[in-house]
């Protein structure tokens, strides 16, 4: 009983022990301490990352300028008339993606010119008819990398920097294309401004046909006579002249009508290099004839 009987419990006269104090982390406050304002810095860049950049993708103003930007495009695109010259099938269909990247659709039109034309791309100068009536025309006459960098772009850059040239100087000046649209950005004039012709039936003597060189000189803004209305012709204030197979043969009615009534008898390579020359004196295409008049006598040595 003895063992079993509870013992009274030890008074401990110790201290009491005290209880372990807890360590503040570095943002907790104590009791009643007045909470400090943060510094400016910190606002400053908290406002930084939570505020929306006003181009981003959810803004409204980088909707607007879009919006804006593609209907420029597309207002730039619709006014354009491509066509293509002097390229296999390849070459037009990989065109024809490069066109269709910035909204323009490649003009589907024959080897013959088209006067709704404003771009022909072709790899290089030459004297097919196209070429000449675009530069008759004052039309831009460029490289196949203008339709590309523009597809790039996904818009239509600056033409200045993309002038088809040639390759042979004796048939075409190298920078004849960006010659003639030159003159007509500054004259508003073209290459044929001002000059009537009359086409004899057998003239196409270096062209294909005479059609082709009808098409040419009307590019060109040039007025053609019928041959059958030879009583009519006669120098005017600008430039007459019939464009006839054999400028000496004096036995062909309309060569001695005109010569008759002072109108000058050329060829059809008259034509061909007032364009494809523009800076070579061509005064050597009449002296056989008669000789030219005053008037022509700048423009025979220069036309651009």
């Amino acid at each position: 009983l003895a063992r079993k009987r509870v013992q009274p419990e030890r008074l401990d006269t110790s201290p009491p022990a005290a209880e372990p104090r807890k360590r503040k982390s570095p943002g907790q406050k104590a009791k009643g301490e007045a909470r400090q304002p943060e510094p400016a810095e910190k606002k400053t860049k908290k406002s930084k990352k939570t505020a929306k950049p006003a181009g981003s993708k959810g803004g409204k103003a980088g909707k607007t300028a879009k919006h804006a930007a593609a209907e420029k495009s597309k207002s730039t695109a619709s006014d354009l008339n491509v066509s293509l010259s002097g390229m296999r099938s390849k070459v037009r269909e990989r065109c024809q993606k490069h066109a269709a990247k910035f909204g323009v659709q490649i003009t589907a039109s024959p080897k013959e010119w088209n006067d709704a034309i404003t771009h022909l791309v072709t790899p290089r100068l030459g004297r097919s008819e196209k070429t000449l009536s675009g530069m008759a025309s004052g039309a831009w006459i460029l490289k196949e990398s203008w339709l590309r960098e523009s597809g790039k772009a996904k818009a239509a850059l600056d033409e200045k920097d993309f002038f088809a040239q040639s390759l042979d100087e004796s048939l075409v000046t190298s920078n004849a294309a960006e010659l003639w649209n030159q003159h007509y950005c500054q004259t508003k004039k073209k290459a044929f401004h001002g000059m009537s012709a009359v086409f004899h039936e057998r003239c196409a003597q270096n062209a294909p046909s005479r059609d082709t060189l009808l098409r040419i000189f009307r590019a060109g803004g040039g007025r053609v006579i019928e041959a059958e209305d030879t009583n009519e012709v006669q120098q005017e204030d600008g430039m007459t002249f019939a464009v006839v197979p054999d400028p000496c043969d004096r036995t062909d009615k309309v060569v001695s009508d005109c010569i008759a009534k002072n109108v000058p008898c050329t060829s059809d390579l008259f034509l061909i290099e007032w364009l494809a020359l523009p800076k070579k004196d061509l005064s050597a295409h009449f002296q056989d004839t008669m000789s030219m008049p005053l008037l022509w006598s700048s423009k025979l040595q220069q036309r651009c």
